[in-house]
């Protein structure tokens, strides 16, 4: 129930940042708005993580480094197409697809996860969530 809850309140919020997203695009380009975007939420996570800040040389191995620096090039790339797609096409439109990211999770957890499998329920709401996603690109 939890689950349900707190997916419901991060689906929500993503739509209001969408609402807000539309209206900051006509004063700046998605790339502006992305590199904005991910320098705040960078600049909030580094300050919540200012305890841990005398260990970092200790925590970040090349390994994580790497890692990290690859996420930071995904999330980018994500954000800055999700942004170009929200100044071309109506936030109505777009807003449905926000319930493909837990479908992707499920299946990238389940690629990469050694004993991770998805069971009926999940592989059920999934066929459901596309389903729906299909019968609103029809109904337009």
């Amino acid at each position: 129930v939890l689950g349900g809850i707190l997916f419901c309140l991060c689906t929500l919020s993503g739509s209001l940042g969408l609402i807000v997203l539309q209206k900051i695009l006509k004063t700046m380009g998605a790339k502006a708005a992305t590199g904005y975007g991910l320098f705040l939420g960078g600049s909030m996570l580094m300050i919540s993580g200012v305890s841990v800040w005398p260990e970092l040389a200790n925590l970040f191995t090349p390994k994580v480094m790497w890692l990290t620096a690859y996420l930071a090039f995904v999330s980018a790339l994500g954000f800055g197409l999700w942004n170009h797609l929200t100044s071309l096409f109506p936030v109505n439109l777009l807003a449905g697809y926000r319930f493909l990211v837990p479908i992707c999770a499920v299946v990238e957890s389940s690629l990469l996860v050694s004993g991770e499998s998805p069971g009926l329920g999940i592989w059920l709401g999934g066929m459901m969530v596309i389903a729906a996603l299909i019968g609103l690109q029809r109904a337009r």
